[in-house]
């Protein structure tokens, strides 16, 4: 029997709460404070539950947020560096290393369309120092992997996740 499909419903709701809270107040602020809720949330969840740790939620929490904040808005246009930049802490915070069982998600993530492009366009190459720091982080939770020659299925996935999201660099 196929489990039955998880509803978002929740998620999204409040994903929408926090975009119209940004829009009617200091947006950074208050980005800022949503992600590190989520982020403390999310690890803590990933430290508790173990193997039993669903990514999902906290996937399309962070994927909504991003992609609100990413959308042609002209509200957001203005903080765009500095929202980037939130996003940035947070995936530094929530890095495969601190939540392994979050890792597929958070490349994901990373090397999003609405993230990876923006960040590495910004004005002055400002971005590549931020992103750098997340490729850093994957290399260094991956590099224990790849010293043994054997690679798992789960880990050689992740592997070329990563290797892809290289070559668009």
């Amino acid at each position: 029997q196929a489990p039955a499909p998880m509803s978002f419903a929740a998620v999204d709701s409040f994903t929408r709460l926090i975009v119209l809270l940004m829009k009617s107040d200091d947006k950074v602020q208050v980005l800022t404070r949503a992600l590190s809720a989520i982020s403390q949330e999310l690890l803590r969840d990933c430290e508790r539950r173990g193997r039993e740790f669903n990514q999902r939620p906290y996937f399309r929490m962070l994927l909504n947020l991003l992609m609100d904040v990413s959308a042609p808005d002209p509200q957001f246009e203005q903080a765009n560096v500095q929202l980037l930049s939130t996003f940035c802490n947070t995936f530094h915070t929530c890095n495969p290393r601190r939540a392994p069982n979050f890792a597929f998600a958070w490349l994901e993530l990373i090397s999003n369309r609405m993230f990876m492009p923006k960040l590495l366009t910004i004005k002055g190459q400002r971005g590549w120092p931020m992103f750098q720091r997340l490729l850093v982080q994957l290399l260094y939770f991956l590099e224990p992997y790849l010293r043994r020659v054997q690679l798992n299925d789960s880990t050689r996935l992740l592997y070329k996740g990563t290797v892809r999201t290289l070559l668009v660099l």
